[in-house]
């Protein structure tokens, strides 16, 4: 009766306790983090962030908010235009993803969630 008001958080803490990591991994993965994951995310949005697209070099958001324009041949262009350059700087992208499903799988061989691929 006296923790029936932290029933959920306490049901909740039990039932992710198998995926808990012990405090050195967790530390572990805290120090990794600016040279992990992070570094990569930063990496990929600087990436974006200096790509171009169409003829007129418009930025990524000028590119995805033509996504949500209400004429058709607008959206359309965007799309193009936004695959193209997709396509062109596909080498950095593949590697930022090859990392980050590195990342994801070293962590899931040790917090006991699924992982989409072992290797």
């Amino acid at each position: 009766p006296a923790l029936a008001r932290y029933r959920h958080y306490l049901a909740a803490m039990r039932r992710f306790a198998p995926h808990q990591l012990s405090r050195p991994e967790e530390q572990l993965l805290q120090e990794f983090g600016p040279v992990g994951r992070s570094a990569w995310n930063l990496l990929f949005e600087k990436v974006m962030g200096q790509m171009r697209f169409g003829d007129k070099g418009r930025t990524e958001e000028e590119v995805l908010t033509d996504l949500y324009a209400a004429d058709r041949d607008i959206r359309r262009r965007a799309a193009s235009e936004m695959t193209d350059g997709l396509r062109r700087g596909a080498n950095p992208f593949c590697c930022i993803l090859i990392l980050f499903l590195n990342s994801s799988i070293l962590t899931g061989l040790h917090d006991n969630f699924p992982v989409p691929c072992r290797p």
